[in-house]
């Protein structure tokens, strides 16, 4: 039951002690002193605005006091006019800290914001009055910085074009600072617009200002322009910085040009322009974004050739992109090369590595990992400790998450609503929902409320239990609650559902909706896909409009696509492949290779070369694994011409062969030639590669020796095979049961009874057991044995 009473009901004895929190700290110290009291008048009971005039008259050597009167005042809710706000600013600016001024026009553009029309222009006029040009100059940067604060960018601007007065300017700090914040706050346009007509009013940029367009042209994409700004320095005698080069250079890895960029910078590089670590980051970056981590290897490589040492942050960006391609054991390279050049590893890199693991399903390594680096010493925030208690809850340890955030809390640090998620997510696989509810009592007891994220999880957990009822209960105290389910909490039922078994409870719970989105269409198909219902996923998903198909996760398509194909139903997984094809659904080199596979063992080499000739189309070029697939598949397919195809063209493409290439070849041609003679050409072939394989110190394994075995003994060369196995005994390489069998037919074919007892023995011996097939060659044994005894009474 999800209703409030049950919440009510549940046990009040909590899963992990409530330590108390430490009080957070407000601000610094030095903040801190620079907003203490001292000791301030009382706000005059007249009220009246000439005797608050007075009491700030008499306490213009005193900005202390001036500044408590002031937030006395501003307690009290008393109202002051321009005139008194520039008469505190002109006390406080002499000595005054940037908290206390940006405080006091903070206060200001808060009290006059709906009158800011007249207020501005009283203000500076009192203050030029007051202070002269330094004072007013300062209060401009001052007050376009508190509307900046304040999300009022329309009014800067404003204040600075109504600023201009006879010859004075604004200055050009101020304008760069506005500039910059139009562009981080996602209106770089804006920023454009903004220097042009500062232009007009006689502004003279610096180099500062020529970075920030540059910038700001790259983010909307007119590379051109920004081109141009570097010959406008030029004539304006300006150098560019390092900052405006590493600007352009980031600007075109955002528009997915990172080989633009790195062109750019070897350039540069090569004239004698001096750039920053930073420049390299971006390029690295850039590489890694578009995930052509090759060529963000060979940068780290060109970084360090030419004395440029790589920082952190440049060994982060390129863990980040191996991780993101799910190749850890690079990604641990990186950062072992990383640690031996004596650059410390942090928080950030480590995260990245543990939610790696974790995305790749390894759990335990995960925990195990967290426990090193914790035990290493370096410092952990509350997103690393989540990854850790989100593993051990995906291990069933629910025991161990609760001791963890026990420590967190023993540390000082606050839990937040992703810890209590994963926890109840955690009991949630476990099925245990009467711990879910106390976790939630916990929750509430503490102010903490469930979010969205929150209840998606109870969603899916009850749903992937199979408690309809419960489900149904969740949505109606989401109601209760004012927390409207989104299109993820649908998919979360949906999906839990069908993976439940419960499918025609998920097809009611689908059309019940009153709007189906695209994505809970793709949740319906992906939930008959997770329940095997391949035929119900494959109508539904034909049915969609083109828009919808395409919005499929990509995943869900390959694993039906795959499904369909080991079912044996080829029409229809033919017919969804050519529809994912036209609709451009592009597959990862990881997803081609298992539907290649795929489509190999079930003998379709027709879609199996069409995969393979448009995955070099789309610019994935195979590798020796890709091949090596392929060419089993041509061999179990008796199509040695396409075999002999695939060899020289990868042989053309300089992709070196492996030993399950070698393996393989080596097996296929045993294996497919009708009659293998010691001068067939297969024969010739084989030993040539042979030849080549030791050539390039590639070692044999376990299965190439047996293969090798194996064709020895077919051609009689028994000697020759058994030499083989002593070699690879003697190199530490131990035979199995399949080796032994080779052998041992090998020697019965021949007639050689006495070697195949020998060897039947000797595998024994070894602890190596027979299996079925074994135990039908060495039947021979036992009737060669009976025939002998009959000669012999004879």
């Amino acid at each position: 039951m999800w209703a409030a009473p049950a919440i009510a009901r549940c046990t009040k004895k909590k899963l992990f002690s409530s330590s108390s929190f430490p009080k957070p700290k407000f601000l610094s110290a030095s903040a801190a002193a620079c907003l203490l009291d001292y000791d301030p008048p009382d706000v005059p009971r007249s009220g009246s605005p000439a005797s608050v005039a007075a009491e700030v008259n008499r306490l213009k050597h005193d900005p202390d006091r001036a500044f408590s009167f002031f937030r006395r005042l501003d307690s009290c809710g008393f109202p002051l006019d321009s005139l008194a706000y520039a008469s505190f600013i002109s006390i406080l600016f002499p000595s005054a800290s940037r908290s206390r001024l940006d405080f006091v026009f903070s206060r200001f553009i808060a009290s006059f914001h709906a009158a800011r029309c007249s207020a501005v222009p009283s203000l500076l006029d009192s203050l030029a009055l007051l202070g002269g040009p330094p004072l007013l100059l300062r209060s401009i940067d001052f007050l376009v910085k508190a509307y900046v604060r304040a999300g009022l960018f329309d009014d800067a601007v404003d204040t600075l074009f109504g600023f201009k007065r006879g010859g004075l300017l604004p200055r050009v700090t101020t304008c760069n600072f506005l500039l910059n914040s139009l562009i981080e706050s996602g209106n770089p346009p804006a920023a454009i617009t903004l220097y042009k007509m500062l232009k007009l009013l006689d502004f003279i940029p610096n180099d500062y200002t020529y970075t920030i367009l540059i910038k700001a042209l790259c983010r909307t994409g007119d590379l051109d322009g920004a081109t141009g700004v570097f010959q406008d320095m030029v004539e304006a005698g300006v150098s560019p910085n390092s900052f405006a080069y590493t600007s352009y250079l980031e600007g075109l890895c955002t528009l997915r040009g990172s080989h633009s960029a790195y062109e750019a910078l070897v350039n540069w590089r090569d004239v004698g322009i001096s750039l920053s670590n930073y420049a390299y980051t971006a390029v690295l970056r850039g590489f890694c974004a578009e995930m052509k981590l090759e060529e963000a290897d060979e940068l780290l490589i060109d970084m360090e050739e030419h004395g440029i040492v790589p920082d952190v942050y440049c060994y982060a960006a390129l863990i980040h992109g191996h991780c993101k391609s799910f190749n850890l054991r690079r990604a641990l390279q990186i950062h072992d090369h990383m640690l031996s050049k004596g650059i410390k590893s942090n928080c950030f890199v480590m995260t990245i590595i543990l939610r790696c693991v974790c995305d790749m399903g390894m759990f335990d390594e995960a925990v195990h990992q967290f426990n090193k680096i914790k035990q290493s010493g370096i410092f952990l925030d509350n997103v690393s400790y989540n990854i850790a208690v989100d593993a051990l809850c995906k291990l069933g340890r629910m025991e161990a998450a609760a001791e963890l955030l026990e420590e967190m809390e023993g540390k000082g640090m606050v839990l937040d609503i992703r810890h209590w998620t994963s926890l109840i997510g955690g009991y949630c696989l476990q099925g245990e929902f009467d711990n879910v509810l106390k976790v939630l009592e916990q929750m509430k007891e503490r102010g903490i409320r469930p979010d969205i994220v929150t209840y998606n999880v109870l969603a899916h957990g009850y749903s992937r239990a199979g408690l309809v009822y419960e489900v149904h209960e969740l949505l109606s105290y989401m109601d209760a609650c004012g927390e409207k389910p989104n299109m993820v909490t649908h998919n979360m039922i949906i999906e839990g559902l069908c993976m439940s078994g419960k499918v025609e409870e998920a097809e009611v719970f689908f059309s019940g909706l009153q709007e189906k989105s695209i994505e809970n269409k793709a949740a319906m198909v992906k939930g008959y896909c997770q329940a095997n219902h391949l035929g119900k996923a494959f109508t539904l998903f034909m049915e969609l409009s083109e828009a919808e198909q395409k919005s499929i996760n990509k995943t869900s398509c390959f694993k039906l696509l795959t499904d369909l194909f080991v079912e044996g139903n080829h029409v229809r997984a033919c017919e969804l492949l050519n529809k994912m094809l036209d609709l451009d659904m592009e597959p990862t080199r990881v997803m081609y290779r298992i539907l290649m596979a795929t489509l190999c063992k079930a003998g379709d080499m027709r879609n199996a070369q069409r995969l393979f000739v448009r995955s070099m189309q789309k610019g994935s070029p195979p590798d020796v694994a890709t091949y090596t697939l392929m060419m089993d598949g041509y061999f179990h397919a008796n199509c040695l011409p396409k075999v002999g195809d695939l060899f020289h063209e990868m042989k053309n493409r300089g992709v070196e062969l492996d030993v399950i290439a070698y393996t393989v070849l080596f097996d296929g041609y045993s294996k497919v030639t009708k009659k293998l003679t010691m001068d067939s050409k297969a024969d010739n072939f084989i030993k040539r590669l042979w030849l080549e394989m030791k050539d390039k110190k590639k070692a044999p394994d376990l299965k190439c020796y047996t293969v090798l075995i194996d064709r020895h003994c077919k051609l009689g060369n028994i000697e020759e095979a058994e030499a083989l196995l002593r070699k690879m005994i003697e190199i530490g390489i131990q035979p199995d049961v399949v080796t032994y069998t080779s052998l041992i037919s090998g020697c019965i074919s021949r007639g050689n009874i006495e070697r195949a007892k020998y060897l039947y023995k000797e595998m024994l011996f070894r602890g190596i057991e027979p299996d079925m097939r074994t135990k039908r060659t060495i039947s021979v044994l036992g009737k060669e044995k009976l025939f002998s005894d009959k000669i012999k009474r004879y």
